[in-house]
This record gives C-alpha cells, sequence and structure tokens, in this order.
C-alpha cells in the first residue's frame, strides 16, 4: 500500500494529472506572472485552461483562487498559498 506522504505517491499524482489534461502535455504556456514570491503561469489546449502557481517562501502568502482546484502541495486553501506551495488550477472559460 502506498505512502500517501512518500515522494513516489507525490510524483505519481503529478504524472496522473498531466496525463488527464492536454494543456500540461501540449498547451501554450502564456500570463507568466511573478508577484513577490510567486510565480504563476497559465497553460492552454483544447479549450481547457489552468493556472500553475508557485509560492517560492518559506510563509504562506495571499494568493486568490482564480478557478477550481486540481492539485496543490501541501493543500492550499482558495485564498493563500502555503510555504513552497504549488497550486493547480483549472480556469473558467
Amino acid at each position: 500500500r502506498a505512502d500517501p506522504d512518500s515522494l513516489f505517491h507525490h510524483y505519481r499524482q503529478l504524472v496522473a494529472l498531466r496525463k488527464a489534461h492536454p494543456a500540461l502535455k501540449r498547451g501554450s504556456y502564456e500570463a507568466v506572472q511573478v508577484q513577490g514570491p510567486i510565480l504563476s503561469f497559465e497553460r492552454r489546449a483544447e479549450g481547457a485552461a489552468l493556472r500553475l502557481s508557485k509560492n517560492n517562501r518559506g510563509e504562506t502568502q495571499p494568493w486568490p483562487a482564480a478557478g477550481s482546484a486540481l492539485w496543490g502541495s501541501p493543500v492550499a486553501t482558495a485564498d493563500r498559498l502555503p510555504a513552497w506551495g504549488v497550486r493547480v488550477e483549472r480556469l473558467p472559460r
């Protein structure tokens, strides 16, 4: 049985996310934004848009969600991105 906190489990989730969303495989790379310690960009393909955001600081940062959460590590709230956290969101059409 897989340990949900293991690095292996973490990468399995990322591979599954990439397989499930064409924008992560072959989508365009758009709207790179750096705001303080937050790096955020969008990927678009086949009518879908995803936003990926990364907190490059060891403290939680305010960062409002722009869409519905698909994945996060650690899990982020709708208005904050945890220390060193990553959030992947599906943007509204």
